[in-house]
């Protein structure tokens, strides 16, 4: 039987499976110490990110010193959600004081859809039928495309997946994964149909496609169709939730 410990681990390695993260997230809803074990080992998990710190540090170096530009270089990297953690920690080793980044947060639009999707946009965890697929080499299969897809190879990812879509026309993992990686790509539009057609199955990520969809709609400024979306999310359990509920809020304020 996994523990919740090795759960822990494949949940901030992004590599767990959905049943073992619906399972991690129902032990979580039950208790307060494995909540906070878990939120520190996900703020350990950040810290330790040495080498994504120092490269951030040296692009907040060189934001500051082209002053022309600085702002444009600035207000882009900062609104990566990915990178919220590493960046307070890289702007702190940069001697950048919080008062100042607040005095610059506050001088831009923090509720405007695009920065919004930034926010909240992280990809699903993949999901692997092998446990050696990192290592195999060869066939085009859903795992080397999940490979892929965990090392943000992104347009050899998706050309992976449209390849596994042309021979399972209706595999619903494939379509799904497929979006997400569209996603990054910013082809939000070709996305969409693939979301569609997830959600007009009602399966097991009919939510999360909805949720997807939403962010697209940000990207694409569509915000009746965002705020319906998430309007229809934060009725429903978990993470999903709460996160629709505060960018609901945040399109409102």
């Amino acid at each position: 039987m996994k523990t919740t410990n090795f759960l822990i681990e494949s949940m901030l390695d992004s590599t767990i499976g959905m049943g073992d993260k619906e399972y991690l997230k129902h032990k979580l809803t039950q208790s307060e110490a494995l909540r906070k074990e878990f939120k520190l080992r996900k703020e350990i998990d950040s810290a330790i990110l040495e080498n994504d710190v120092i490269k951030l540090r040296e692009c907040l170096g060189i934001a500051l010193a082209e002053m022309e530009d600085a702002e444009r270089k600035r207000y882009q990297f900062f609104t990566v959600g990915k990178t919220r953690r590493i960046f307070w920690a890289a702007a702190t080793i940069s001697g950048i004081t919080l008062g100042g980044l607040a005095l610059y947060s506050g001088s831009h639009n923090s509720h405007s859809p695009q920065q919004l999707y930034k926010e909240f946009f992280i990809p699903y965890p993949p999901t692997y039928t092998s446990r050696n697929a990192l290592e195999s080499k060869g066939t085009l299969t859903f795992d080397r495309a999940m490979a892929m897809y965990q090392r943000a190879k992104h347009k050899e990812a998706a050309e992976s997946l449209k390849g596994l879509l042309k021979q399972q026309p209706n595999s619903i993992a494939v379509k799904f994964y497929l979006a997400i990686t569209l996603m990054q790509l910013d082809e939000f539009e070709a996305a969409l149909p693939l979301l569609n057609d997830i959600i007009a199955e009602e399966n097991l990520y009919s939510n999360y496609a909805k949720w997807y969809k939403g962010l697209s709609c940000l990207a694409l400024d569509d915000l009746n169709q965002a705020k319906k979306l998430f309007g229809e999310l934060k009725y429903t359990d978990g993470e999903l939730a709460e996160d629709s509920k505060q960018i609901i809020k945040q399109l409102e304020d």
